[in-house]
C-alpha cells in the first residue's frame, strides 16, 4: 500500500511553519491608514494594525477549518467573535474587546469594514465569486494565501508535527487542489460574511432560496420562511432579528431515535464546554417529543451565555432521524439559535422552519452491498460476490476483537469503512479512490492496474480497500495479507492517541538510525512501519521467514514494538473464515 495514499492529508513544509505566535512573524506592524482600532491598556494607547489582527485571526480560525466543519457556539460566523477569540488564543488578553470598545454597536460592521479584503484576499480560493484577487490593491500579506502552507502552519502552531506536509505526501504536484477541495465549504461557512451585501462592489451576495441539501448519506429538504437564506453549506440565517440554523449529521447507529435524542441531551453541557469552555450559563429547559411536522422527532431546548457583553441565547435542536441505504439510522441535528428577547414575537418563524425539515436516506450510486461488523461498514458493488463481505468483516474482527477498548468506539465514530475492489476492476473503481487514477505509489506501481489490491483510510476519508479476489481466494491463494496491513493503516490514522503517535515515531526513527532494513518497504515511513510490524503480529504478509511465526519473532526480537502491539490490538486469536 503506497503511503501516498495512506498516510494522512496536509501540506508543504515552510521555513515558517515552526515558528510560534511569539516571532517576528506575528509581531506588531504599523497601523494602516485608516483601518485603525485602538485599546486603552493602562495609561497607554496602543495601536493594532488590523492586518495583523486579521493575521492572527486567520491563524487560529484556520486551525480549525482543519479538522472539521464550523460549528456555530464554537467558531462563529461573525468578525468581532472571532476577533476576540483569536486574541485570546494567542494570549493578548488586553486586545480581547478592541472593537466593542472602539467603536461601540458598530463593533461588528468596523471590524468586518476592517478586514473584508483581507479575508478575500486571503481566502479567495475558497471563493467562485471572487478572482484571483489580484485586483485588490493591497500590500502583500505577511501570512500566505495558499491552502497548503496554511494547512502546514497551523498543524505546526498545533504541535502536529507529523501532519506537516500531509498534503504533499498525499496528493503530490496536486497538494494545493486537494487541501482547496476539502476546506473550500469551511472556510466559506466561517467567512460567508465578507460576501455580503457590506463587500466589496460587484461582489456576489450570499446564497439564496437553497432548501435541498446532502449531509453524508442523507437528503433534506427545507422550507425557508420570510427573512431566512442560506448563508453556508447547511447553515441558514436570518439578520433581522438575528437567527441562525445549522444542520449536523452524527454518526450511523442502530439505537432508536429516543435513545440517540437522550444522548445528544444528556452530553450537551460537556460538549458546549470542550468547544467553549469560558461560557458563563449553560441551562437545559425541556426535552419532548415531537408529532407535529412530516417526522417523527424529538427537540431539547437549552439557554447558553458566552459573556455579560452578549445576549442570552436560546437554542433549540430538533432532533430527527433517516435509514441509510446500509440500514443504520443516521441522526441530523437542527440547531437554532436566537437572542432571548427575540424568542416571544419571533420564535414562531423559527418553529416553521423545523417543522418544515425532511430526511431521508439517499441512495449509493455505486455500492449496493453492506454488512456492519464491530461498528465499522463493510461495503460492495453489486457485482461482487455477497460472500466477500463476510470474509472482509472476519478480518475487521479479528483485529478489532481484542483490541485497546478506546479503539472500535474510535474507529465506529470516525465511520470508517472496508469497500472490497471488484476482482476484474482496479482500485479506482471505488469512488472513495477515483482521484488517484492516473497516479503511483512511492514503488512506482500505477493505481490503474493490478498491482495495488488495496488502499488505506486517511482522515478525512476514513475508507479502506481490499479486493475480492483475495478475500475469496478466486484465481488466488485466500490471502487475509492486504486486507490487514490496509486497515492496519486505517487504525493509526483514524484513532492513534498523540501518546500512540509519539511511541511509534520513537520506534521508527531509532530504527533509522540503526539502519534497519535499508530501502524495505518497511522503512518507507512510519505508516508503513506500523502497518509491516502489523502484518507480522497477526502472522501475515512478507514478514521475514515464516510469516505464521511473526509474532513470536517480534516478542523475541523487539520486545519494545511487541508491547507497543500489544497494547493497540490485544491477544488476538486464530481468524476464523466465514
Amino acid at each position: 500500500m503506497s503511503s501516498s495514499v495512506q498516510s494522512g492529508h496536509g501540506g508543504s513544509p515552510s521555513s515558517c511553519s515552526a515558528r510560534t505566535v511569539n516571532e517576528s512573524r506575528y509581531a506588531r506592524q504599523p497601523v494602516r491608514s485608516g483601518t485603525s482600532a485602538h485599546l486603552r491598556n493602562g495609561s497607554d494607547l496602543q495601536v493594532v494594525s488590523p492586518v495583523t489582527l486579521m493575521r492572527a485571526m486567520l491563524v487560529a480560525v484556520a486551525g480549525v477549518l482543519v479538522f472539521a466543519s464550523p460549528v456555530f457556539g464554537q467558531w462563529p460566523a461573525t468578525c468581532v467573535d472571532l476577533n476576540d477569540i483569536v486574541e485570546r488564543h494567542l494570549g493578548n488578553d488586553q486586545n480581547v474587546g478592541i472593537y466593542q470598545q472602539v467603536f461601540g454597536e458598530g463593533a461588528e460592521q468596523g471590524c468586518r469594514t476592517d478586514h473584508v479584503n483581507d479575508v478575500r484576499r486571503a481566502f479567495a480560493w475558497a471563493f467562485d465569486e471572487i478572482d484571483a484577487a489580484g485586483d485588490l490593491s493591497l500590500p502583500d500579506l505577511a501570512w500566505p494565501t495558499d491552502c497548503v502552507e496554511l494547512n502546514d502552519i497551523v498543524e505546526a502552531h498545533l504541535g502536529n508535527e507529523h501532519y506537516v506536509g500531509i498534503y504533499e505526501r498525499v496528493f503530490g504536484p496536486a497538494a494545493e487542489a486537494g487541501c482547496r477541495r476539502d476546506h473550500r465549504d469551511d472556510v466559506r461557512a466561517v467567512f460567508a460574511w465578507a460576501l455580503g451585501a457590506d463587500a466589496s462592489p460587484g461582489r456576489a451576495p450570499p446564497l439564496q432560496g437553497a432548501t435541498t441539501g446532502v449531509l453524508r448519506d442523507v437528503e433534506y429538504v427545507i422550507g425557508l420562511p420570510d427573512g431566512w437564506r442560506q448563508t453556508a453549506r447547511h447553515q441558514f440565517q436570518r439578520s433581522d432579528p438575528w437567527a441562525i440554523l445549522q444542520l449536523r449529521p452524527t454518526g450511523p447507529s442502530d439505537h432508536t431515535l429516543k435513545q440517540r435524542a437522550e444522548s445528544v441531551r444528556d452530553g450537551l453541557e460537556q460538549e458546549l464546554r470542550e468547544r467553549r469552555p469560558d461560557y458563563v450559563l449553560f441551562e437545559l429547559t425541556s426535552f419532548q417529543e415531537v408529532t407535529r411536522g412530516p417526522q417523527h422527532a424529538y427537540e431539547v431546548t437549552y439557554r447558553i451565555q458566552e459573556s455579560s457583553r452578549y445576549c442570552v441565547v436560546v437554542v433549540t435542536e430538533r432532533i430527527v432521524a433517516a435509514t441509510t441505504w446500509y440500514g443504520l439510522d443516521r441522526v441530523i441535528r437542527a440547531t437554532n439559535w436566537m437572542c432571548e428577547a427575540d424568542v416571544p414575537l419571533h420564535g414562531d418563524s423559527t418553529r416553521t422552519l423545523l417543522d418544515s425539515l425532511r430526511v431521508t436516506g439517499k441512495p449509493d450510486d455505486y455500492y449496493s452491498q453492506s454488512l456492519i461488523a464491530d461498528g465499522v461498514l463493510i461495503k460492495a458493488a453489486a457485482k461482487v460476490q455477497t460472500e466477500a463481505l463476510p470474509a472482509a468483516a472476519a478480518v475487521v474482527r479479528w483485529m478489532l476483537g481484542s483490541a485497546r477498548s478506546d479503539i472500535p468506539p474510535c474507529m465506529a465514530a470516525a465511520e470508517a469503512s472496508l469497500a472490497i475492489i471488484p476482482k476484474d476492476d482496479f482500485v479506482t473503481v471505488l469512488p472513495e479512490f477515483a482521484w488517484l487514477s492516473g497516479r503511483a505509489d512511492f514503488t512506482g506501481r500505477t493505481y490503474d492496474s493490478f498491482d495495488l489490491r488495496g488502499a488505506g483510510a486517511v482522515r478525512g476519508q476514513p475508507a479502506t480497500a481490499t479486493s475480492e479476489e483475495l478475500l475469496l481466494g478466486i484465481g488466488v491463494s485466500r490471502d487475509p495479507h492486504v486486507t490487514v496491513h490496509e486497515f492496519a493503516h486505517a487504525i493509526q490514522n483514524l484513532c492513534f492517541t498523540p501518546a500512540d503517535d509519539r511511541k511509534w515515531r520513537g520506534f521508527y526513527t531509532r530504527a533509522l538510525q540503526a539502519n534497519f532494513r535499508p530501502g524495505s518497504h518497511q522503512m518507507h515511513d512510519v505508516y508503513e512501519f506500523f502497518a509491516v510490524f502489523s502484518d507480522g503480529y497477526f502472522g501475515v504478509g512478507h514478514w521475514p521467514g515464516d510469516p505464521s511465526t511473526g509474532r513470536e519473532l517480534i516478542r523475541k526480537d523487539f520486545p519494545d514494538v511487541f508491547e507497543a502491539l500489544l497494547e493497540i490490538y490485544g491477544s488476538p486469536g486464530h481468524l476464523e473464515h466465514p
